[in-house]
């Protein structure tokens, strides 16, 4: 033990040996004879068990220290902490440390970097955690199905969002299935409209005619051609977008099958019973009930009623051209043609 320690040793012990003593109530004697111990023996008892007690626990904290550095060594962040502590502890009890188990200070700053680093990682690492069990719980856990192609698109949009979460996550995503972050797509200069969809007509003389309410206006198309319209007649009533933008240079033959009319039965051709029913403001039972009879062309897809567009659509302007007419006749006592009644409904004439 060096003079400076030793001083503050002797120091820290007279100091806690007044206090006992007072509480006591005796006197405690500090003089020191020719070869300077404590006079008073019972103080050079007491000075001797201090002086047990610290060495004990001295070689305690070097113990500790050892076993952080043999232990602890691949847990940069954690060996920092614990060795911290020891050393906290060590300076609280005026006792030394074991200095060659300490880091220097150039192994220290790589240690508290390292322990920053660890820190932060594991924050993010917790909030990413916490969002991808909210986005379970609300039904959006279908991202890992999803292509790689999907999955850097998202990526790249949710960082226009600003949001490091999400970025994080897709970002994990891509890790995980150890695939490449694509890059950003060129863009390509567009206007777009956005609206509900609202009127469907074709006509072999003046050809498709559409119409889309925005929020400030109306969006009406015509001269569309009549192959097209009939495709658009299963989103009536969807909220839709009319994009307008450059011609590509080159097109591949599954994007010019878009725009060109074909007689192959397209995916929009045929709907579920229940989705038909709920766009055309028609009963499924009722639908159901004209494929029963034959009235709409349909099929069994897995046990899920199919129906065609065209068919059901042209059944229930029918349906609703009968049940204008009933209501005409019940309000007026007369039957009109189905002409008139088409008209009253709005429906096309055929």
């Amino acid at each position: 033990m060096n003079d400076d320690a030793k001083n503050v040793t002797i120091e820290a012990f007279e100091a806690a040996m007044k206090r006992c003593a007072d509480d006591a109530g005796r006197e405690a004697s500090f003089a020191r004879g020719e070869d300077g111990d404590y006079q008073q023996v019972e103080m050079r008892r007491a000075f001797a068990g201090w002086l047990g007690a610290s060495s004990l626990v001295a070689h305690q904290i070097m113990g500790l220290a050892r076993t952080a550095k043999d232990r602890f060594g691949g847990n940069a962040a954690f060996q920092s902490g614990f060795l911290q502590f020891l050393e906290h502890a060590a300076q609280l009890l005026d006792v030394t440390s074991d200095a060659s188990s300490v880091p220097q200070p150039d192994a220290r700053r790589d240690i508290d970097a390292a322990a920053f680093d660890d820190a932060a990682l594991e924050g993010f690492n917790r909030a990413m955690k916490k969002k991808m069990a909210k986005a379970r719980a609300a039904g959006r856990a279908g991202w890992w199905s999803a292509p790689a192609s999907e999955l850097s698109t998202a990526l790249h949009a949710h960082a226009g969002k600003g949001d490091p979460l999400d970025v994080g996550v897709l970002a994990m995503m891509h890790w995980y299935l150890t695939v490449p972050i694509a890059p950003l797509a060129e863009t390509v200069d567009q206007a777009v409209a956005a609206g509900e969809l609202t009127t469907v007509s074709s006509d072999r003389h003046i050809a498709g005619q559409l119409e889309i309410r925005m929020p400030a206006s109306t969006v009406r198309v015509s001269g569309f051609p009549n192959e097209l319209t009939r495709r658009c007649k299963p989103l009536l009533w969807e909220q839709v977008e009319i994009v307008i933008r450059a011609a590509q240079p080159a097109r591949s033959a599954s994007e010019a099958a878009v725009l060109r009319p074909s007689d192959s039965a397209a995916s929009t051709e045929w709907l579920a019973a229940g989705r038909a029913a709920f766009q055309i403001g028609i009963e499924l039972d009722t639908v159901r009930a004209w494929a029963d009879a034959n009235e709409i062309e349909h099929r069994d897809d897995n046990g899920t009623l199919m129906v065609a567009c065209r068919s059901v659509l042209a059944r229930s302007h029918r349906h609703w051209r009968e049940q204008a007419s009933k209501q005409n006749a019940a309000t007026h006592g007369a039957a009109v043609s189905p002409t008139e009644a088409a008209i009253l409904v709005g429906g096309e004439q055929t």
